[in-house]
């Protein structure tokens, strides 16, 4: 037997002897046209047909002229089961469902499929790179267990488990299978698009939410679809369709199939990409037949909606209509994102119509189209018509323009006075000046009152600083101090001259003992010595002193021999004992002189007798009764005048006593001015007269300091002088009170005149900054300024021009004349940017560089404006400002030209390569040239489109009319290009896998 494998993996076995060309039309016959052995065909029959048990035996098979009995030439396997066979319109049904339902596994494989197909190229890549060094890589993937072709597989086996035989597409006709493989790929391409489509409106909301909804590849596959789905998913379909027929052509041609196996993968590969393009530009051909049928028909009737052309009288046809809108509404979506693009229409429209009513409402013209749509697309549309029919603009222009000027002009108030703002300003800064002057005036006279008080403190101690005056005090306190002392030495001596004791004879033992040893000394001295000794010193002193000698006296009494008893005594053989009491006084005397000349010759031991003398002679003459008046008298003396020795006072009035009494002008110096003990022995017998000496002594040393260093009372100097001699000061409570009084008096006028000189200084300071604050505000412009060139320089501020405005009118709001005369300044100024003189100034390519630097003016015053204008004249302003605005969209972009010519050429495109296929490149392009000259003579409705084109442009409502109008939307994307690139790459994989 010959057993040969089918295409199902089963084995058919033939008689020996069977000839190969029977076999192979048997083979042919009953499972389609050559086979690759192992090549799986999901509509093949599971076995060769088989006679019921009992049935009558199958008819033979007819293999050309002969009969081959089906039984004996080839028999089948035990369980085949013979085909059943369906009527023609449930064929094609059948034919129809599997298509659709391999349409659908090739949609949810594709991704499978790609992945193998990309690996086996990497793959094929590493073998070709081994190749030269010997090597290889011989491993390519096979089909994937989840790809296509399996998903495929598993559909048809449940489908024959139900009873349902498939067709094998190899047995079906070729014009069946050109339908097959078209439905294949066109459902293919549907369930893939379809998903895509209906997240069309997810992705736009998306993005003008500024989100995502997927990776942004995902999103571009998304991104056809927005506009018009069903034109893009038709598309989609006949590109799909097309990849799949030129893949199943490649795979039936034998010429492909016996190329070489290189040639024959770039054919695989090439062919449904082929297939695709052709699919969808047959697609747009049709289409653009259709809309050419269309338009004809279109053409023979008006839109009854638009008023005639006004230069032609002839109403326009809905065909001219329908492609003024599209043009018009292509232009308002020019330069939009997508998520914008499709409101774009309405938008515009809304615009114009808002901004037209707006104008109407105001009593002013309406721009042009273009000018008030607020959208480039437009402008530029209206562009070219101003560069081809420039007169109607011009004349609209002109009349927007006058309406802008003479709104301008309208906020001037001619009975207004601008200098009355400058006047205003001027009497304002004048004012504030003055007050500042008159200010620094005033506190400059406080100032020269102070220094006024202070030069009277000083110029009253000037008297008492002199020399002069000083003497003059020093001579009455050394008076007084002298006439006191005598009185009161002269007192003292009286009362010891009359004193009763002066007549008695007082004990003068010490004084005789204190006598002789003076007595010794004095002798011890030489006659010139002595001579130096007061004159009376020495006689008085022999008449006290005592010659003592010893005597032996006999007494009456006689001792135990009988003989008298003697003794030795001593006995006073010169003065008595005793001594009057006058001698002593006049004694003492001599003493203090007689003392201070020993001392001074340096006899210290004469000195400390005479001194002991002294003493002795006090205490004799103290204790004795006649002299207790006279000796308190001497105590209250001496404490005064006498304290000790070497007391300044005492020593002062010694000097009196021995005839060198100081100079007068010396007396408070010497006092005053060489430390407290000094001062205290002259407070000890000052009298009030002195005391009052002293004061002004004390007083004229405080005033040549105070008067020291500077034009005013140093009051430091004198308050460091008085810590100096505060004891001095204590002593004499007027000076210290008068000195408290000068310093506190000249730290005052100090405090005042320094106090007094920061408010002066403050005040010249205030003076300045008003000056300043002038210059710089806005009341300084208007007083220096002209009043417009004041407006001009507020409005130009580079700080802070609103600032600058709000101020100028908060001065100028006090005065209404020089409110309105300001705000006549600013509406000048406003008139001289907003008008112009030159002569070509109404030309259409200068219209966007005048108006739109007018235009940026007022915007970047708005807000200073604002502040000095009423609102009427704000509104004029904004009213002109609208006018002007719209001239700054002209000549922004210029739009694309129309997108007929392209379309048609996109049909005529495919159409000229299907020619050239049928008739070859020479005769098709012969054909192609007759055809084009043939459509160029054709008579076109350019005139009637520019016409509408032009009323559109001029008229605000025809412009809104189109850009509302239905029309079809020729935009939109014919197809997928990125979902038909990723079909045909699929169906490639799919031939390149079958074959690996």
């Amino acid at each position: 037997m010959i057993e040969i494998e089918a295409p199902d993996g089963s084995i058919v076995e033939f008689p020996d002897g069977t000839p190969d060309d029977v076999i192979t039309d048997a083979m042919r016959r009953a499972f389609g046209g050559p086979q690759q052995s192992g090549t799986p065909v999901a509509q093949a029959p599971a076995a060769a047909p088989q006679p019921a048990p009992g049935a009558q035996p199958a008819p033979p098979i007819s293999l050309g002229d002969s009969q081959v009995n089906w039984q004996d030439q080839v028999p089948p396997p035990a369980a085949a089961q013979a085909p059943i066979e369906p009527p023609g319109a449930a064929k094609s049904l059948l034919f129809g469902t599997q298509a659709v339902g391999r349409g659908l596994a090739d949609a949810a494989g594709a991704l499978p499929d790609l992945s193998n197909f990309a690996a086996n190229i990497l793959l094929g890549g590493a073998d070709l790179a081994a190749r030269p060094f010997g090597g290889s890589v011989d491993f390519r993937f096979g089909p994937s267990p989840i790809g296509s072709n399996a998903i495929a597989d598993r559909a048809s086996q449940l489908v024959e488990s139900a009873g349902i035989d498939l067709v094998d597409p190899q047995e079906m006709p070729a014009g069946q299978r050109v339908l097959y493989d078209a439905a294949r790929g066109g459902t293919a391409a549907a369930a893939t698009a379809a998903p895509l489509a209906r997240a069309a409106p997810t992705l736009v909301a998306a993005r003008e939410g500024g989100q995502r909804i997927a990776p942004p590849a995902a999103e571009r596959l998304i991104e056809p679809y927005v506009s018009s789905p069903a034109r893009t998913i038709v598309g989609d379909i006949a590109g799909g369709a097309g990849a799949q027929t030129a893949a199943g052509q490649v795979e039936r041609s034998e010429t492909v199939q016996d190329a070489p196996p290189w040639l024959k993968g770039i054919v695989q590969i090439l062919a449904p990409f082929v297939g695709a393009v052709g699919g969808v530009g047959l697609t747009e051909g049709v289409g653009g037949l259709g809309s050419a049928a269309r338009t004809a028909a279109l053409r023979r009737s008006t839109d009854t909606n638009l008023a005639p052309d006004p230069f032609t009288g002839q109403s326009f046809n809905r065909a001219d209509v329908e492609q003024v809108a599209r043009e018009v509404q292509d232009a308002s979506r020019q330069g939009l994102p997508m998520r914008q693009a499709g409101a774009a229409p309405e938008r515009a429209a809304q615009t114009i119509e808002d901004r037209a009513n707006e104008f109407r409402a105001a009593g002013l013209p309406v721009p042009t189209t273009g000018l008030i749509a607020d959208n480039v697309g437009l402008a530029g549309l209206e562009g070219q018509q101003r560069v081809t029919n420039r007169a109607p603009f011009i004349n609209r222009d002109d009349t927007v323009s006058g309406a802008a000027s003479e709104r301008v002009r309208s906020i001037r108030d001619e009975t207004a006075d601008p200098q009355a703002a400058r006047e205003y300003a001027q009497r304002y800064g004048e004012t504030r000046l003055d007050q500042a002057q008159r200010e620094v005036d005033r506190e400059r006279g406080r100032l020269r009152e102070v220094e006024t008080a202070q030069a009277a403190d000083r110029g009253a101690q000037v008297p008492l600083a002199s020399r002069a005056a000083r003497d003059e005090a020093s001579g009455r306190l050394h008076q007084s101090v002298v006439e006191d002392y005598t009185a009161a030495r002269a007192e003292k001596n009286r009362q010891f001259d009359e004193a009763p004791g002066r007549v008695e004879q007082l004990p003068a033992d010490s004084v005789t003992a204190a006598a002789q040893r003076v007595r010794e000394r004095v002798n011890a001295l030489n006659p010139r010595q002595r001579e130096e000794l007061p004159g009376d010193f020495v006689e008085r002193l022999e008449a006290l002193a005592p010659d003592i000698r010893q005597r032996t006296v006999t007494s009456p009494v006689l001792d135990e021999s009988g003989r008298p008893i003697t003794r030795v005594e001593e006995v006073n053989v010169g003065g008595p004992g005793t001594a009057a009491g006058g001698d002593l006084a006049e004694l003492r005397k001599t003493l203090s002189t007689a003392e201070e000349v020993a001392r001074t010759r340096g006899n210290f031991k004469l000195a400390d007798g005479i001194r002991d003398l002294r003493g002795a002679i006090n205490r004799t003459i103290e204790e004795a009764p006649g002299y207790a008046e006279a000796n308190q008298t001497y105590r209250e003396f001496a404490g005064r005048y006498r304290p000790t020795p070497t007391d300044e006072m005492a020593k002062f009035t010694r000097e009196i006593d021995r005839g060198r009494e100081p100079p007068p002008s010396q007396t408070a110096s010497r006092f005053l001015g060489s430390g407290p003990e000094k001062v205290a022995s002259l407070r000890r017998v000052i009298s009030e007269r002195g005391e009052g000496a002293a004061t002004d002594y004390l007083l004229g040393e405080v005033a040549n300091i105070a008067l020291s260093g500077s034009n005013r009372l140093n009051w430091q100097a004198v308050s460091n002088w008085a810590s100096r001699n505060a004891s001095v000061l204590r002593e004499f409570p007027a000076a210290q009170r008068e000195v408290n009084s000068i310093i506190a008096r000249a730290r005052r006028g100090d405090q005042l005149s320094t106090e007094q000189l920061d408010r002066l200084r403050q005040a010249e300071r205030q003076l300045g900054a008003t000056q300043r604050d002038l210059d710089r505000s806005a009341a300084g412009i208007l007083m220096d300024k002209d009043p417009q060139r004041a407006a001009r320089a507020i409005l130009n501020d580079s700080d802070d021009p609103v600032g600058r405005m709000r101020e100028a009118v908060k001065l100028l709001g006090r005065n209404e004349k020089a409110l309105r005369g300001f705000r006549a300044a600013v509406a000048d100024e406003m008139l001289e940017r907003v008008t112009t003189t030159k002569p070509d100034a109404l030309k259409p390519d200068e219209f966007a560089t005048t108006y739109a630097q007018l235009t940026r003016n007022f915007e970047k015053n708005r807000a200073a404006l604002a502040e000095v204008l009423t609102p009427e004249q704000m509104n004029a302003l904004q009213q002109a400002h609208s006018l002007l605005k719209s001239f700054t969209t002209m000549g922004k972009q210029a739009l694309p030209g129309s997108q007929t010519g392209e379309r048609f050429g996109n049909f005529l495109r495919p159409l000229e390569m299907a020619v050239r296929i049928r008739y070859g490149a020479l005769q098709g392009g012969s054909i192609m040239k007759k055809a084009r000259l043939l459509l160029s003579n054709i008579p076109t409705n350019e005139e009637s489109v520019n016409a509408l084109k032009l009323m559109m442009a001029t008229d605000p409502d025809v412009a809104v009319y189109l850009l509302r109008k239905d029309v079809r939307n020729f935009d939109a994307p014919a197809a997928n290009g990125r979902l038909q690139r990723l079909l045909a790459t699929a169906s490639a994989a799919r031939a390149t896998n079958e074959e690996d």
